[in-house]
C-alpha cells in the first residue's frame, strides 16, 4: 500500500492511497471463503469513494478484505476532506470536479478496468463521474446514494432554498479568514466502535472545515443526475440499508428502476452508513456482484 498525491488540473492537492495486486508475492493462496485464486488477472481494479464529511478510511475494513482476495484497489480523501487540499471558492467543490479528481487519479495510474464504488456522497460523484467519461468505467456500485438532491427529505432545509441572499451568505462564511485558517485533526474511522450514523456525521463534520462541509452541501441542493440513469448500461450494484432515514427507500428503488443493468438488494436492519456498521454484508454482497462479472 502506497499513499500518494496528485495535483489536479485546479492545482488542488488530492490524497489517494493505492495498493497493486503483485501476483509473486501472492501466489496461488487461497482465501478463508475458498474464492478463486487470487492472481486472476481480470480482475477489476477497485475505486472507492467516501461519503460527505468523511475521508478514506471509513473503507478500511473493505480495502483489506479486497486486497486479501487479490484485487488492486485506490481509496480517496475526497477534495475539501481529509488530507487533501480544501479549496476556499464554493464553485471548486462542482461534482464535475470531484469527477475529474478521479479521472486524473485513473489517468495517472493507467488503470484501464475498474468499478467505481461510491457511498452516498461519493456515489453522487460516481454517477457524476459516468456522465463524464461513461467509457472509462467497467461497473458501478453505489452504497446508500440517489440521484437527486439527498437532503430534500430533510427537516432542517425544508424552507432553503439557493437565492442570491443565501448564496452570498455562504461566501461570505467560506471567505471568513478565520475559519480559512483553522486547523482540523485527521480522524480514522475505523478504529471507531458502532455508532449511530449521526455520530458518524458530526465526527466527519469536527474534522473537516466548514467551508468545505457548507460548499458539499450546496452542491447536493443542486444535485440532479435523472438523466443519467437510463444511460447507464454498465452492471450496477445498488446497496441500500432497510432503515435509511437520509436516503429515500423509495427514490433508491426508483433509481434502480431507471438503471435498466442493475440490481438492488435491501439490507435488513441497517441504517445510512453500511459501509462502516454493516462491513460483513457489504463485503459479501460487493464479492459476489464482482464474481459474476469478473
Amino acid at each position: 500500500m502506497v499513499n500518494k498525491y496528485l495535483t489536479s488540473f485546479d492545482r488542488c492537492k488530492i490524497y489517494y492511497r493505492i495498493s497493486k495486486a503483485d501476483s509473486k508475492s501472492i501466489g496461488d493462496r487461497k482465501s478463508t471463503n475458498n474464492r478463486k485464486s487470487r492472481t486472476n488477472p481480470k480482475k477489476l481494479f477497485l475505486v472507492f469513494l467516501h461519503g460527505w464529511p468523511h475521508n478514506h478510511t471509513v473503507w478500511n475494513k473493505e480495502l483489506r478484505f479486497f486486497e486479501k482476495l487479490g484485487y488492486s484497489t485506490i481509496a480517496v480523501d475526497l477534495r475539501g476532506h481529509g488530507k487533501s487540499d480544501k479549496p476556499e471558492r464554493l464553485e471548486d467543490y462542482s461534482f464535475d470536479k470531484f469527477a475529474k479528481d478521479i479521472n486524473l487519479i485513473i489517468k495517472k495510474e493507467k488503470i484501464s478496468k475498474f468499478a467505481l464504488i461510491g457511498h452516498s456522497f461519493g456515489g453522487m460523484i460516481a454517477l457524476s463521474y459516468y456522465s463524464l467519461y461513461p467509457a472509462n468505467i467497467k461497473s458501478l456500485v453505489l452504497l446508500d446514494t440517489i440521484y437527486e438532491n439527498p437532503l430534500k427529505h430533510a427537516t432542517f432545509l425544508k424552507y432553503f432554498k439557493l437565492t442570491t441572499f443565501t448564496e452570498g451568505l455562504l461566501k461570505f462564511i467560506l471567505s471568513n479568514e478565520k475559519i480559512q485558517k483553522t486547523h482540523f485533526a485527521y480522524v480514522n474511522f475505523s478504529k471507531f466502535k458502532d455508532h449511530s450514523d449521526f455520530y458518524y456525521w458530526i465526527k466527519g463534520a469536527e474534522t473537516t472545515p466548514i467551508k468545505s462541509v457548507l460548499s458539499c452541501m450546496e452542491q447536493m441542493i443542486r444535485f440532479d443526475r435523472t438523466d443519467v440513469l437510463r444511460k447507464i448500461n454498465i452492471p450496477t450494484l445498488i446497496l441500500e440499508g432497510e432503515k435509511d432515514t437520509k436516503t429515500s427507500l423509495n427514490d433508491v428503488k426508483a433509481m434502480a428502476k431507471m438503471i435498466k443493468t442493475s440490481t438492488l438488494r435491501v439490507i435488513p436492519g441497517a441504517t445510512h452508513d453500511t459501509n462502516i456498521r454493516n462491513t460483513c454484508i457489504v463485503e459479501s454482497e460487493i464479492s459476489t456482484f464482482l464474481d459474476g462479472i469478473n
